[in-house]
């Protein structure tokens, strides 16, 4: 009895809470079932985990200043006409020779150098007979309108190294008389010998032992400058609008392929980055210091990830343009839905406030987690249910509102087109792709594709993650243009 006695006063404390509650929310002068708000929770948002970019940013380097270290690298004269060098296979003879070369034409062709020049000789030729005084001939002495000329051609494939200089490993690649003429031959008149090829044997060991300027000079070319110039740049944020900002974070930079254009070399390099869009104050991201140079594919590609924050002011006015109005009927009782608006609670959820009329009038607070489909775009909330507080007031007063119809209909209605955000995040990306970032330095760039990866409500606004995917490459800004 004692026991049926406690039960019974549990119930009826139940019953008195309920009616308290009851009381409390609806409001009698105008008959609103008025719940309280959902609770907030601390706004969690991940970071973003941007994907690794190749951004191209070719080099060109002119010919001019390398053909300039290599003329004063080169000697211009090479041998004495006072000393002697014996001639193989011809004993008893010997010649002494000079070297003059002309202009060098330094040039690049496909992942080659390539140094050409016109050699002009004169050359001495002693020959000691026995029992009689020696006699002596020469060839280019006292003429210099018709010295013997020689063609010279040196060459060598050309690298980056990892210290950012160029690298080359020159050789003689060609060494023969200018022409077929006469007058680029060297013969010895009153021996009958023609000393031309022993020439050249000359020449070739002078010249393959200075052929090593060339790499020398090759190295003094070093790109860290004009690379370090571009990476500091790309390390400041890139405003794209108001509180917008386009952040490349370089991490390293990769060396491609060399081309020779002829008066300058290419050199293709693709810079590793991971770009991203914030939204909020400028960003302050660490200063990272330009690595040494890598290697590996240079095959640009663009992938950059970008929070877009979608006000809910624009999610409210297209539900109520798709719902407001609509009746929902069950269990003998109808309610039509005269407003919906939707708020971020905190916690990566969502709440729906939803006014209703008809057989009550009431606010309703429906809650759960956005979720977006990626073919489409929709966002949508699959989970969506009555708030603990909405929950507990209609057990309380009218249980029948509990019913699946309402519920079903706004899971399954209350959709809205992320397409304004995936239009919003193409037109600002491509903007903010193609400016000057300084004086001499210019991006360039493509939008292939935008999709949408997820959606995490904040209190603030619903923020989209999406991926836009594309090409960028960095040039120099010509002076004028």
């Amino acid at each position: 009895m004692s026991g049926w006695r406690r039960s019974g006063t549990v119930v009826a404390a139940a019953t008195v809470v309920a009616a308290l509650v009851f009381v409390t929310h609806w409001r009698a002068e105008h008959r609103v079932l008025d719940p309280e708000a959902p609770e907030e929770s601390p706004d969690v948002t991940p970071s973003p985990a941007a994907a690794l970019s190749l951004i191209a940013a070719p080099i060109t380097v002119p010919v001019a200043p390398l053909a300039a270290e290599l003329e004063e690298a080169i000697p211009r004269r090479y041998g004495s006409l006072d000393r002697r060098l014996d001639v193989p296979g011809h004993d008893r003879t010997s010649i002494a020779f000079t070297l003059r070369r002309g202009p060098l034409d330094v040039s690049f062709h496909g992942r080659s150098a390539r140094v050409a020049t016109t050699v002009r000789y004169a050359m001495r030729a002693w020959y000691d007979p026995p029992l009689l005084p020696e006699m002596s001939g020469s060839c280019g002495v006292g003429s210099p309108g018709s010295d013997p000329r020689l063609r010279l051609i040196v060459s060598g494939p050309v690298t980056v190294g990892s210290d950012w200089r160029l690298r080359t490993r020159s050789r003689v690649a060609a060494l023969r008389p200018a022409s077929s003429l006469q007058r680029d031959r060297c013969t010895v008149t009153f021996l009958d010998i023609d000393v031309t090829d022993d020439l050249v044997d000359g020449a070739r060991s002078f010249l393959d032992a200075h052929a090593q300027a060339l790499d020398s000079a090759a190295a003094h070319v070093d790109l860290r400058r004009r690379v370090s110039e571009w990476w500091a740049t790309l390390q400041e944020p890139i405003e794209l609008a108001d509180s917008l900002w386009l952040v490349m974070q370089p991490e390293s930079v990769t060396r491609g392929t060399v081309t020779g254009l002829g008066d300058s070399i290419r050199i293709d390099l693709a810079m590793r980055a991971r770009p991203t869009v914030f939204m909020g104050p400028r960003p302050r991201l660490p200063v990272v210091a330009l690595p040494p140079l890598d290697t590996g594919t240079v095959a640009p590609a663009l992938d950059v990830l970008v929070d877009a924050r979608a006000g809910y002011d624009a999610a409210s006015r297209f539900l109520q343009r798709e719902l407001g109005g609509v009746e929902v009927a069950g269990m003998g009782r109808t309610v039509r839905l005269d407003s919906l608006s939707i708020f971020g609670i905190g916690g990566g959820r969502l709440a729906l406030e939803v006014r209703v009329s008809g057989d009550v009038a009431a606010r309703l607070f429906l809650t759960g987690t956005p979720h977006v489909d990626p073919t489409t775009g929709r966002i949508s909330i699959p989970d969506l249910d009555f708030d603990v507080h909405t929950r507990d007031l209609v057990l309380a007063t009218v249980s029948w509102l509990r019913a699946d119809g309402l519920r079903q209909l706004l899971r399954s209605r209350a959709q809205w087109p992320g397409t304004d955000v995936l239009g919003w995040v193409r037109a600002r990306l491509v903007e903010g792709l193609n400016r000057d970032l300084s004086d001499e330095l210019k991006v360039s760039g493509e939008v292939d594709e935008v999709r949408i990866l997820g959606v995490v409500a904040t209190k603030q606004a619903l923020v989209v993650r999406a991926s836009a995917r594309g090409t960028a490459a960095l040039s120099v800004v010509q002076a004028g243009s």
